[in-house]
């Protein structure tokens, strides 16, 4: 596979994959929202993208980025190095439905852009690594959302970013897991247009009762020709 660097902002470059999983809005979108300090686990890390921002910002003091695709694996960890991260990045070859026993109850918080189709819906794309990062065929929301309660400590967080159309699922999982929602915010591409993301925070092992943030705008207008000016802020607050 080829490799292509990309400049994400004035502290990030990434190298990335072309013919796989590219980073994209929704990484900065999740990395803005946390608002947590401490350990962090990032489960499903692809190229290491959202534990760099976190690192960058000074969000996470460690963070370590658990991904099943090898090849990715070993993307985040030069990832990590180029980046001056490499004593805080620590990129971990797991499937998250089998974590270990010691990682029970140390992190912070944890952070996940788990995949957003179900296994087998829409077009299958060429490229197995696109299907594994997008499609529910190694884990399920369900399945990310067990791995990052086991792992947080009580009281820690969990921050994620889904589809819009399946916030229900979400929602049932976390709490099935002890993760009480405690902050929601809605992402629509424009003014005009419907939901197309959900952020969720959850606390584990909470009592009831979340906050619904105002709606965020990726664009200005209806023809998606500039950023509206919150994501220009979240573009200059990465940098």
């Amino acid at each position: 596979m080829e490799i292509i660097t990309t400049r994400v902002n004035k502290s990030i470059v990434l190298s990335e994959y072309t013919d796989g999983i590219r980073f994209g809005t929704d990484a900065l979108l999740l990395a803005d929202f946390v608002n947590g300090r401490g350990k962090c686990l990032d489960l499903g890390a692809g190229s290491g993208i959202i534990g760099l921002l976190l690192l960058a910002s000074r969000k996470a003091s460690v963070v370590d980025g658990v991904e099943i695709q090898k090849q990715y694996v070993s993307l985040a960890a030069q990832n990590a190095l180029s980046n001056g991260f490499s004593g805080q990045y620590n990129a971990v070859e797991r499937d998250i439905t089998h974590l270990s026993e010691f990682e029970a109850g140390i992190y912070d918080y944890c952070v996940s852009n788990p995949p957003y189709l179900k296994a087998g819906s829409g077009f299958d794309n060429l490229s197995e690594a696109l299907n594994i990062a997008r499609r529910e065929i190694l884990c399920t929301v369900d399945s990310v959302c067990a791995a990052a309660s086991k792992s947080v400590k009580s009281g820690g967080n969990v921050y994620m970013v889904y589809r819009a159309d399946r916030l229900d699922s979400l929602l049932f999982s976390l709490k099935k897991h002890s993760l009480q929602p405690k902050r929601l915010r809605v992402v629509c591409p424009s003014a005009e247009k419907k939901p197309s993301l959900i952020l969720v925070d959850a606390k584990k092992d909470a009592a009831e009762g979340m906050v619904f943030e105002n709606v965020f705008y990726i664009y200005k207008d209806n023809l998606h020709t500039e950023y509206s000016d919150e994501m220009k802020k979240i573009y200059s607050d990465f940098s």
